[in-house]
């Protein structure tokens, strides 16, 4: 075959799948750049990942790994920590035998605690220490091997006076609870919950192990009312992926993938990275 016509196989593929992602609904239009690309490491090719971006007027640096075996997400984990770089989205999955990691990380010079893979004693042990140590639970993600949940899990220090914290409480008065983290898992077909909750006047609205369908219909209905995504889970049940996810008015835009596969979350991600979007949340199948 002629290298011309190998050339116009390869650009008909390109824009097929650009035309996929630009013509989803609400995915924003954007325009290829020649703009720095983000920064990421690995290429997996089963991983599926739900993601929504939210776009800021100010350059947000952000680098991310996707799928690496413990051992390699802990290499990248500590040299980026030691450059200044926090956790913002960590998430982990069992492949086989193998316990896989996926992580967005951002600059940052709020300190964290972090620890991956415990057993519930050993977490809630460690919760408790540092939650009189006045650390805070920010990030949680867990995960299923041979029939144990592991935990894994960020902490922070408020970075904010006594005088602040009071004031706010002071403005806002609030009189319910809204969830802060909730992550999912599965255990013999069936979805468990681990949630934390903050007092908060936020308007708030769930759906749990729902469908594609019905996640997408629910995220497109809320998206035009100033909804954007505060938590996403995804899971495999019976060979189906289900979403649990949380909504919260915050009267910003947004843009999203649902369940996309590694190739075209790639293309989304570099197109919206040169007009300023960054990953709000991130949901890797499990």
């Amino acid at each position: 075959m002629r290298p011309a016509i190998i050339a116009s196989i390869h650009l008909l593929l390109l824009l097929v799948l650009l035309a996929r992602a630009s013509n989803a609904v609400p995915y924003a239009n954007f325009a290829v750049t020649t703009c720095q690309p983000p920064m990421w490491t690995d290429s997996p090719t089963t991983i599926r990942l739900t993601t929504e971006f939210v776009r800021y007027d100010v350059n947000v640096e952000e680098t991310s790994v996707y799928d690496k075996p413990f051992h390699a997400f802990l290499v990248q984990f500590n040299e980026l920590s030691h450059k200044g770089w926090g956790l913002h989205v960590l998430r982990a999955r069992v492949s086989g035998t193998n316990v896989l990691y996926t992580g967005v990380w951002r600059r940052t010079q709020i300190p964290e605690e972090t620890v991956f893979g415990l057993e519930w004693p050993a977490f809630w042990a460690q919760f408790t220490k540092l939650w009189w140590e006045g650390w805070r639970l920010e990030i949680l993600t867990q995960y299923v091997l041979n029939d144990k949940v592991y935990f894994s899990a960020v902490w922070r220090k408020p970075m904010i006076s006594v005088d602040e914290v009071r004031a706010k409480y002071d403005a806002i008065r609030p009189q319910n609870w809204r969830l802060h983290i909730l992550d999912t898992y599965v255990v013999n077909d069936e979805v468990f919950y681990s949630a934390v909750w903050r007092r908060s006047d936020a308007t708030e609205i769930q759906v749990y192990s729902v469908n594609l369908e019905t996640y997408t219909a629910k995220y497109t209905a809320l998206w035009p009312l100033g909804y954007q995504l505060h938590i996403i889970n995804q899971n495999i049940v019976k060979g189906v992926s289900l979403y649990t996810a949380v909504w919260r008015h915050t009267g910003g835009g947004a843009s999203r993938v649902d369940g996309e596969n590694w190739i075209n979350f790639k293309i989304v991600y570099t197109n919206l990275w040169c007009s300023g979007w960054r990953i709000n949340q991130l949901a890797v199948e499990n």
